[in-house]
């Protein structure tokens, strides 16, 4: 029997991406023993591994690399680990070369696929391209690079349960557990400013466990928007949509398996590339940095789409056909 490890953590400065795919990796993975080795997390996300029985260990807040590093190879010896999946924000390279030394069964997932680093396993999430000086550097290592793998770190029912109604007046906003540069807010300034063009849509709101300005976003709430406070059930709210307005993370590839569609707003410079990836596809209404984000573009972007079925019908086209492409991990 595999027993695989995860180093994982969630705060409110990394938000609770990392753990929530990782949590979704178990679910689709019955016969394998998952055990979580975690620095911080959320008492909410503590209290769902405790529900789905799996084994937590606590590595010491104030541990160094070293001593990290010494903690995690006893515990792979002690409870018999035989795979370890390493999600943490911000990898170090040294802390990479000690850990897998003598070890092929550690796979790193990196979203960015940006560094040279030493370590068999790469599990490619955001399936970004590799530029060519790192194509050959992986390849001479020997490197499993694994892409096309992202319906593994999705909820199951994202993938079952898949969305026919398609009611494209209904928008779910949500840019996760933190939501950094306030993005929120610009979009329901928009939408309060012109009312006219959104009176017939119904409007989800979700505001993460992280966000300190939900007093503030409550005033926007109306008989068409709903303001959703760190909900225990996200799953019904996706259900219940057509358009997906969020960020470049998990949430997009939920959206789009349960065929929604995605107008994507990056808020976070290290998914450039998986935004470069979005556009390459063709997988969004609209895939831009926060930066670039402006009201005209907004509203320009969302009504020509309600307008236009073909534009409607190539997208789903294209993102059926994405999704039919995966590959597993063990």
């Amino acid at each position: 029997m595999i027993t695989c490890g995860l180093r994982v953590d969630s705060n409110n400065a990394i938000g609770s991406g990392h753990i929530t795919r990782c949590i979704n990796f178990t679910k689709n993975y019955k016969k394998i023993k998952f055990i979580f080795i975690i620095k911080n997390i959320h008492n909410k996300y503590l209290l769902e591994l405790k529900s789905l029985k799996h084994k937590v260990i606590f590595i010491d807040k104030n541990s160094s690399i070293i001593k990290e590093i010494k903690y995690i190879k006893k515990i792979l010896l002690i409870e018999k680990i035989t795979n370890l999946i390493i999600d943490v924000y911000d990898f170090n390279k040294n802390y990479l070369d000690k850990l897998s030394s003598n070890n092929n069964n550690i796979y790193l997932i990196d979203p960015f696929l940006n560094k040279k680093l030493k370590i068999s396993n790469i599990i490619n999430i955001n399936n970004v391209d590799i530029n060519s000086d790192l194509k050959k550097y992986y390849k001479l290592k020997k490197t499993n690079i694994i892409s096309n793998c992202q319906e593994l770190f999705i909820d199951p029912y994202y993938v079952n349960n898949k969305n026919n109604k398609n009611n494209i007046k209904k928008l779910i906003i949500t840019f996760g557990t933190v939501d950094k540069y306030n993005i929120t807010e610009k979009i329901l300034k928009i939408i309060n400013k012109n009312k006219d063009y959104f009176i017939n849509f119904n409007i989800i709101v979700i505001i993460g466990c992280y966000n300190q300005k939900i007093k503030k976003l409550k005033k926007y709430q109306k008989k068409n928007l709903k303001i959703i406070y760190n909900p225990k059930n996200l799953k019904r709210y996706f259900s219940n949509s057509g358009i997906y307005i969020g960020s470049a993370s998990m949430s997009y590839y939920e959206a789009i398996y349960m065929r929604l569609f995605p107008f994507v707003i990056n808020t976070n410079k290290k998914q450039n590339n998986f935004l470069k990836f979005i556009n390459k596809k063709k997988l969004a209404i609209e895939a831009l940095n926060h930066e670039d984000f402006n009201e005209k573009l907004f509203i320009d972007k969302i009504m020509s789409f309600m307008k236009n079925k073909y534009i409607r019908y190539r997208l789903k086209m294209r993102i059926e056909k994405f999704i039919k492409n995966k590959n597993n991990i063990f």
